[in-house]
């Protein structure tokens, strides 16, 4: 068992086309944009609906990025 296999070289089809590459980018984009979209609306809510202070909206969603 101490035979040694040579260093794994990357075929040429493993390469990431840059269609895929940018599908990619906006996959992840989309992702960001309703994470935000959904903080926005929270503290829309927080602020105007239970009429709590802006600080103290901003620290309950901001407090559970800071413990992740």
């Amino acid at each position: 068992m101490t035979q040694k296999h040579p260093a794994h070289k990357a075929a040429p089809t493993d390469h990431v086309s840059m269609g895929t590459r940018i599908g990619w980018g906006f996959g992840g984009l989309a992702d960001n944009y309703i994470m935000n979209i959904l903080n926005m609306i929270f503290l829309v809510l927080y602020v105007q609906y239970f009429k709590m202070p802006p600080v103290l909206a901003g620290l309950a969603l901001a407090l559970p990025r800071f413990v992740d």
